[in-house]
């Protein structure tokens, strides 16, 4: 592959700063045996290439956190200026080119995927920015697919994280920005589990959250999602609070991007996964777990009866 590309299940362990710590740990979970979607990283390179050509004096990063330090400037103008430009402006012809070849490659025409950012920033001990950047599911054409990266890289502009950097004492120009391009996985329920109970902080307890459909809702709040909680050494289930369930986000019938759709009346109020499910997420967890020697939260998906991982 080219400078700007490494495939997900082949990322060597030099290449992780150029690919970013969401990246990264997704390579590493693939390398713990866990179903994770096959995909591919856009590199630092292909970042540095792109900005260093539409940025001028004055739009850098590390030009625009000097100024927001100061508490003296307003940024937010400024920053979304920046960003219309990058979102707006063409890719170099090598970088467009090494991107819808990887797709094409890695995953074939017309699949769609999800398209997100893996800054440096990210998923560092005592330091992560994770949810700052952006996110965009459902892409299905290659048009969308360039537009999403650039609304990846064009999210480090954002205020919310221009504020953590200065806040962070992070060096702005030390930062590496990476994308993930992964095949969407088609959930019919998502949703995070923890090896640690994050509502009592015990390590004897997995929590397990879960939503019908794809995931987004539960992580960002914006939907109660069903809790169930298990013993952590039988995985028996101590408890489970189960949610009422009106809609659902799916992907676009229509091509890229996400609906809400009417759940059907008898799952409304049915657990959104059951046991069995549980069970093996739970496992999952576990396995990473014991691999980094730390309690985790991780991200999944089930799609046809299978289980992916999507982060950890």
């Amino acid at each position: 592959m080219s400078e700007f590309i490494y495939m997900l299940k082949d990322l060597p362990p030099a290449a992780r700063p150029e690919v970013g710590g969401k990246a990264a740990g997704l390579a590493d979970l693939a390398g713990m045996g866990l179903r994770v979607p096959d995909g591919f990283f856009i590199t630092d390179a292909a970042f540095k290439k792109f900005t260093g050509t539409v940025l001028g004096p004055g739009e850098r990063l590390e030009d625009l956190a000097q100024a927001a330090s100061s508490e003296r400037w307003d940024a937010g103008s400024r920053l979304a200026q920046v960003r219309r430009r990058i979102v707006s402006l063409p890719l170099p012809r090598d970088v467009e080119h090494a991107i819808l070849d990887a797709c094409t490659r890695s995953m074939g025409e017309g699949i769609a995927v999800a398209v997100r950012s893996s800054a440096s920033t990210e998923d560092r001990p005592g330091l992560s920015s994770a949810g700052m950047q952006e996110s965009i599911l459902n892409v299905s054409t290659p048009a969308d697919l360039l537009d999403a990266v650039r609304r990846c890289w064009a999210s480090l502009w954002h205020e919310r994280a221009l504020a953590y950097l200065v806040r962070s004492s992070f060096d702005p120009s030390d930062i590496r920005m990476g994308v993930v391009v992964q095949r969407l996985v088609d959930a019919q329920a998502a949703g995070i589990v923890f090896t640690c109970n994050p509502t009592t902080g015990s390590t004897r307890e997995i929590l397990v959250n879960a939503v019908l459909g794809l995931g987004e809702p539960a992580l960002s709040g914006r939907r109660t999602p069903d809790v169930f909680i298990l013993e952590k050494g039988s995985l028996t289930v101590r408890d489970m609070q189960i949610a009422h369930k009106q809609y659902m986000l799916r992907p676009s019938p229509a091509g890229t991007g996400l609906v809400e759709v009417m759940v059907e009346e008898g799952l409304r109020d049915a657990p959104s996964i059951d046991d069995g499910t549980l069970r093996e997420i739970s496992r999952a967890a576990l396995h990473v777990e014991e691999r980094l020697g730390t309690s985790i939260d991780m991200e999944w998906a089930m799609e046809g009866g299978q289980l992916f991982v999507l982060q950890a």
